[in-house]
C-alpha cells in the first residue's frame, strides 16, 4: 500500500493544502482515541481499584512513556527517511527502509520485554513502589508489556 501508484498519484497531482489535511486528520483523530483511552482508563480504575489502582498506573506510566518514546524515536526517523525516499521515487531504498524500521522494531519489542520481564520490579522500586502498590504497579506494567505486544510498536507504525 505504501507504494501503490495510484496513491502516489493523488498526492502528486492534488493541492498542498488538501494533501496535508488528508493525512493529518487520521494522525489527530489517532491521538484523541489514545487521549480517551487513557481517560477512560483511568475512571475505570478509579472506579473499580481506588487510589492504590491509580497510583499503582502513575508508577508504571514513566517507563511506559519510555516505550512509547522508542517507538516515536524510530517511527518519526524513518517515517522522515519514508518521505523523502518516496518524494525521489526511489523504491529500492523505501522497501530497504520499510524492512529495516520493522525489524528494527521488532528487535527494539523484544529487547524491551525482556528488560521489563527482568527489571521491571527494580523499575518501580526506584521509583518509591513497595508492598502493594509494588505488586499493583507490576501487574499493570506486565499487562502492558504483554497486552499489545509493545507500545513501542504501536506508536511506530502510526507514524507512518
Amino acid at each position: 500500500m505504501l507504494l501503490d501508484s495510484t496513491s502516489k498519484a493523488q498526492t502528486e497531482d492534488a493541492n498542498v493544502t488538501r494533501t496535508f489535511w488528508r493525512y493529518t486528520i487520521p494522525a489527530v483523530v489517532a491521538m484523541m482515541v489514545n487521549g480517551l483511552y487513557q481517560i477512560v482508563d483511568g475512571i475505570f480504575i478509579g472506579h473499580y481499584l481506588g487510589a492504590q489502582g491509580l497510583a499503582a498506573v502513575n508508577l508504571a506510566w514513566p517507563i511506559i512513556g519510555i516505550i512509547i518514546g522508542f517507538g516515536v524515536l524510530v517511527g518519526m526517523g524513518s517515517g522522515s527517511l519514508l518521505s523523502i525516499y518516496r518524494g525521489a521515487d526511489d523504491n529500492t531504498n523505501t522497501q530497504q527502509l520499510i524492512s529495516t524500521s520493522f525489524w528494527l522494531i521488532a528487535m527494539l519489542t523484544v529487547f524491551v520485554i525482556t528488560i521489563l520481564v527482568l527489571f521491571g520490579p527494580t523499575l518501580l522500586e526506584i521509583q518509591g513502589a513497595s508492598g502493594e502498590l509494588l505488586h499493583s504497579s507490576l501487574d499493570y506494567l506486565q499487562i502492558l508489556n504483554w497486552g499489545p505486544g509493545s507500545q513501542s510498536q504501536q506508536v511506530h507504525y502510526h507514524c507512518y
